[in-house]
């Protein structure tokens, strides 16, 4: 993907946002949520501990504050009752609602589908350049927080943060969202997810649950 040159970023008043609080019955973290369309988004990423979470196994690393680190077996189960793991289509409505609540011009995004090489394989992509949700302190407050890979923690040169999104796939494992400061990609590949243990990948993960 060829990065677009204009990116609109997220500047607006605070009072844009409805926002609440949610506790974690399992564990009683409170998370600030917030309203986006007919869904409730928490505005910072998971902390539950399940088994094989990386603040669970690494209970005094400096990351754990902002946000745990999870193998793909746990997002059926990781969010709260209630709440599940958003899909894209989920994803893509939130940024629908920030292009019509901030005004976003239309023809400054583009969201497209096609296909990339990741590790040399060809694998299908979707993705959107022009608006991101990085660094937006008005709804979703995401940082650039890379992600796990085996033991080590890895943030690359270029500002990202990655996080699992729910869809069953057949052949293929749970695809993962990449958010960077131009837009994001998602797509699904077995190396780094269903691999040798020194090279898996362990991925943030917001909370969504529908408007009642």
């Amino acid at each position: 993907m060829k990065p677009l040159t204009l990116l609109v970023l997220i500047v607006a008043s605070f009072s844009l946002k409805a926002q609440d609080y949610f506790e974690d019955p399992r564990d009683g973290d409170t998370y600030e949520i917030v309203k986006v369309g007919e869904h409730w988004w928490f505005r910072s990423n998971l902390n539950f501990q399940t088994a094989t979470s990386w603040c669970f196994q690494n209970p005094d690393d400096e990351l754990c504050e902002i946000g745990n680190f999870y193998y793909p077996a746990d997002l059926p189960n990781v969010c709260p009752d209630g709440w599940r793991v958003p899909t894209w289509e989920e994803y893509t409505l939130a940024l629908h609602f920030l292009m019509d609540t901030l005004n976003v011009p239309q023809n400054s995004v583009k969201f497209m589908r096609e296909d990339i090489k990741s590790n040399k394989i060809p694998i299908s992509a979707e993705g959107v350049l022009g608006i991101t949700f990085l660094n937006d302190s008005i709804y979703f407050n995401m940082l650039a927080t890379g992600f796990i890979q085996g033991k080590k923690w890895i943030k690359r040169t270029h500002s990202t943060t990655t996080m699992w999104v729910k869809k069953e796939i057949m052949d293929l494992p749970q695809p993962h969202l990449h958010i960077r400061e131009d837009g994001m990609v998602k797509h699904s590949h077995h190396h780094n997810v269903i691999d040798k243990p020194r090279k898996q990948r362990r991925f943030s993960i917001r909370c969504v649950c529908d408007v009642e």
